[in-house]
């Protein structure tokens, strides 16, 4: 239901069109969700990464070619999501929440990484970056429903397992210390 991927204003928007489109015919819905908070109290980017390993500089003349072979983790922040249902044209209340386990799953990581750099002077670099980062995303989500009326207690799990991969580009200039 929740993609960890999406930035939380999207996430948010994302989650409220399909719980449109799985209850609006049939129910009039009241959401809220995990990303909806994170977007009101500014909180950072779901995903945080690190990693660790060789690099190899080749300089000829005034070119410079850094590349990395890098592995890490990739932390995913997951949301809880919950809806109030109420049938049209009926008394019955559904209150339906979508939770994971953890809500934040750490994920093995593959991330190698260019560095492409013509050196204006000395001291100073004008650098092209290519980063990517591979990685399988595997979260399992746990389905509650309750109905208000009866009580009855429904429960599913719906396993979100998906291999990902970014891919950033950057340009800048880079200013050398020694």
């Amino acid at each position: 239901m929740l993609s960890p991927a999406l930035n939380p204003q999207n996430r948010r928007d994302h989650f409220a069109k399909e719980i449109g489109l799985k209850y609006g015919n049939k129910y009039y819905t009241s959401i809220s969700s995990g990303s909806m908070d994170d977007y009101m109290n500014d909180n950072p980017d779901p995903i945080v990464r690190g990693s660790a390993g060789p690099s190899y500089k080749i300089e000829r003349n005034c070119l410079v070619f850094i590349g990395r072979m890098m592995v890490g983790v990739v932390s995913i922040t997951s949301d809880w999501g919950s809806v109030r249902l109420k049938e049209k044209g009926t008394n019955e209340l559904l209150n339906v929440r979508w939770d994971t386990q953890y809500p934040t799953k750490d994920c093995f990581s593959f991330h190698p990484s260019l560095t492409f750099a013509y050196r204006v002077s000395r001291r100073i670099t004008f650098n092209l970056d290519l980063d990517s980062w591979f990685y399988k995303a595997d979260i399992t989500y746990k389905e509650t429903t309750r109905n208000a009326l009866s009580g009855n207690v429904t429960t599913n799990q719906y396993r979100y397992s998906h291999f990902m991969s970014d891919l950033s580009a950057a340009m800048g200039i880079m200013i050398i210390f020694k």
